[in-house]
């Protein structure tokens, strides 16, 4: 009898020990799974981040290289109405010396016409 008893409460015990280690098991089996699939959706927003953060660096390099051709483009134009209005000064002052070198030699033939006359 007391055989039979010990029996019982060992397959008693095997029983219960069984009936909670497989919820246990099952739980930590779901936890497991559960935080792999958070590890994975982590990672892709992590990719998805530095493929935007390099999306972000390539519109920076992108942006700061047509700024750099505008100011480029800007100090040529600066440089070339430059020349311009220094070409259009050398001509107005030649033309002036070309006036003046007239005028001198007009006073000065008038000059001749005179002392001729006299």
């Amino acid at each position: 009898d007391a055989l039979r008893f010990m029996k019982r409460q060992f397959i008693l015990i095997f029983v219960l020990c069984f009936v909670l280690i497989i919820p246990y098991s099952f739980l930590q089996t779901t936890s497991e799974a559960a935080a792999d699939e958070q590890i994975q959706r982590l990672i892709q927003e992590n990719k998805k981040l530095q493929e935007l953060s390099q999306q972000q660096e390539r519109v920076v390099a992108e942006t700061k290289r047509k700024e750099k051709q505008l100011l480029e483009e800007k100090e040529r134009k600066e440089q070339e109405e430059r020349r311009e209005r220094a070409a259009k000064q050398q001509e107005r002052l030649e033309q002036q010396q070309a006036q003046q070198e007239a005028q001198e030699q007009e006073k000065q033939r008038r000059q001749q016409q005179q002392q001729e006359q006299q």
